[in-house]
């Protein structure tokens, strides 16, 4: 998954018009990992978003609390609970 992932970064980092760098939506791309892997690979994206912008689309609790950890360099958007 790491060499992937790195392949599709660097394609849209030339994809513009112009050569110019495209942001990367990523939609569940860890879906499929366990979840003692998951936490290297969101670092790795975290650290490759210093260099690319990054849009990680997830409804999953793990990469939220993921984010939560890293409040201050990652936006996270998470919907409201509803009301019981």
């Amino acid at each position: 998954i790491h060499q992937h992932l790195l392949r599709g970064l660097t394609h849209a980092a030339t994809a513009g018009p112009h050569g110019d760098p495209l942001p990367a939506v990523l939609d569940e791309v860890f879906l499929r990992v366990p979840a003692e892997r998951k936490w290297d690979l969101l670092d790795l994206l975290h650290r490759l978003s210093e260099r690319h912008q990054l849009i990680y689309l997830s409804d999953d609790p793990f990469v939220a609390a993921w984010a939560s950890q890293k409040a201050t360099d990652v936006s996270l958007l998470a919907p409201e609970p509803e009301p019981v």
